[in-house]
């Protein structure tokens, strides 16, 4: 069984990290959306658990 929580989450765009939360709920806030060229981006969620357990998910989105 494992009792590892959430201990931090980091935040990517293109593979470059723009953020960092190590506090629960873990949101963040992207205000550099203006400046990101037209186009087709890839958005990660990184979680990282107490025992430095590491999950991700990355999402694909369009910017016009």
């Amino acid at each position: 069984l494992n009792d590892a929580q959430v201990s931090q989450v980091e935040y990517y765009v293109d593979g470059k990290l723009i953020g960092t939360v190590s506090t629960p709920p873990f949101n963040y806030v992207w205000t550099t959306v203006p400046s990101l060229p037209s186009g087709s981006h890839e958005i990660t969620a990184r979680a990282i658990d107490s025992q430095n357990n590491v999950g991700s998910k990355t999402i694909t989105v369009n910017k016009q």
